[in-house]
């Protein structure tokens, strides 16, 4: 029990995958479109008398990744939820190997394998941040604020750090970026600030992202195309805090952060490991 390991294997004795759909209490806004409605996939695993939760991350339309709900859900329920259940599993790590035959599909994978997380710490009647390695029980958060009207996001901004997050990212686009900086920096000189451009520049706005640069950023997220990561790097040789947010692979990750280790990294529910 010390190293987290149960006596004999786990079996999956049973799966299931929900779709829900609920509808945001404000419009969300980035770059790229706007949202009204969170559409997810809840996978549940069963097993040893417990219930493994995880939620997934893919959208309903390709406007981050190639993966959707549609395709999501079908690898899941065709392909990733058969190859578990009725499974003696010794591990959490024996699901990437079960999935390792079948490419990409990360979002799904990683949803799979974080209900098996989740299963695994109940069965082992421990928190799942221990079970990860985590040492302390409660982490500071951060919120993220879609595109609206300089003055409403301002109030947002207030808002959420009267109420104690610890940071706060603001969605922007070109023409929407250094104005609303501008204000919220004025105002709020000493919060961790973030800007998330969702791949709205090119590598020929390099003077405006400099400017970005100069507002005391923890980082800018993902400012070039979203698969561009050679353009991404050379940025990050002039503004180390500019990070892509798509590395789908653990060996992706590792060529996104070797030019530069000490640079800003985001982990995010988007790839399995």
């Amino acid at each position: 029990m010390l190293n987290h390991e149960l006596a004999r294997p786990l079996v999956i004795e049973s799966a299931e995958l929900r779709l829900i759909e609920l509808p945001l209490l404000k419009p969300f806004t980035i770059s790229s479109g706007t949202m009204t409605t969170s559409v997810a996939p809840i996978v549940v695993l069963r097993g040893n008398g417990c219930e493994g939760y995880a939620e997934g991350v893919a959208d309903v339309l390709p406007d981050y990744l190639p993966e959707t709900i549609v395709s999501s859900t079908m690898m899941m329920r065709d392909v990733l939820l058969p190859a578990v259940v009725g499974k003696h599993i010794a591990n959490p790590q024996e699901i990437e190997r079960l999935f390792r035959p079948w490419r990409d599909h990360q979002m799904a994978k990683a949803t799979v394998e974080m209900a098996f997380w989740d299963l695994w710490a109940k069965v082992l009647g421990l928190p799942l941040w221990q079970v990860l390695g985590g040492t302390r029980s409660q982490i500071e958060v951060g919120a993220s604020l879609g595109i609206r009207e300089i003055s409403e996001t301002m109030e947002e901004v207030a808002l959420h750090v009267q109420q104690g997050y610890r940071r706060i990212k603001l969605k922007i686009n070109t023409g929407h970026d250094l104005e609303l900086l501008d204000a919220v920096r004025t105002r709020f000189p000493h919060i961790h600030l973030t800007v998330d451009a969702n791949c709205c520049y090119t590598l020929s706005d390099l003077p405006l992202l400099r400017k970005l640069d100069s507002y005391g950023l923890d980082y800018i997220e993902q400012p070039l195309a979203w698969n561009d990561l050679h353009d991404h790097v050379r940025l990050q040789s002039f503004l180390p805090r500019a990070k892509p947010r798509s590395a789908r692979s653990a060996a992706l990750f590792v060529r996104q952060i070797r030019p530069s280790p000490r640079k800003a990294v985001k982990l995010s529910q988007r790839f399995s490991m």
